[in-house]
């Protein structure tokens, strides 16, 4: 665990986009929902992506994007809007 803790202070020193030159905003709050399709297409599997579902590709982009955006945005609310067969 301290050795993914270390990794990962690491990594956001390396990406900190404050000493980058590129002026981001910590002290705002912002709402963002993202919708995520969990309909029958999306539990099939797709030939190009890697292997597993699309839904599965989703998710795990997800995370990484939910895990940057808190980096980005501490003050911030996500909501997930689930929608199916609509």
């Amino acid at each position: 665990v301290a050795d993914a803790i270390r990794n990962r202070r690491r990594r956001l020193e390396q990406s900190d986009y404050s000493q980058k030159r590129k002026r981001v905003v910590r002290d705002m709050i912002r709402y963002l929902f993202v919708v995520v399709d969990v309909s029958r297409w999306m539990r099939v599997k797709d030939p190009v992506l890697p292997p597993g579902t699309r839904l599965d590709v989703a998710i795990e982009l997800l995370q990484q994007f939910v895990q940057e955006y808190f980096d980005q945005n501490p003050l911030s609310h996500l909501g997930f809007v689930v929608v199916r067969n609509g």
